[in-house]
């Protein structure tokens, strides 16, 4: 039932915030890149709203904006370290 897909994937994302999200930015760790968990959670968040779940709700507005294709403002951010990282995607 619907009710199922529903509560699983609202468990799963919380586990996703929790673990590959903090502060509604993605956690700074290679070992999650080169395993392809956020790769997984991207799959994990699509297969959610495909099912009738909720939507993941945890990321920053500037995090998503980037993931449906807007640029990046990197002048806009405050953190240094996130102003340099968000230059050398651009």
């Amino acid at each position: 039932s619907i009710f199922i897909y529903f509560v699983f994937f609202a468990e799963l994302l919380i586990i996703i915030k929790e673990r590959y999200f903090r502060d509604g930015k993605p956690v700074n760790s290679t070992v999650a890149l080169n395993a392809g968990d956020f790769k997984t959670c991207g799959k994990a968040m699509g297969m959610s709203i495909l099912q009738g779940g909720p939507a993941p709700n945890f990321m920053s507005p500037d995090v998503a904006s980037f993931l449906v294709g807007e640029p990046l403002s990197p002048s806009e951010n405050q953190d240094p370290l996130l102003r340099t990282t968000s230059e050398r995607v651009n």
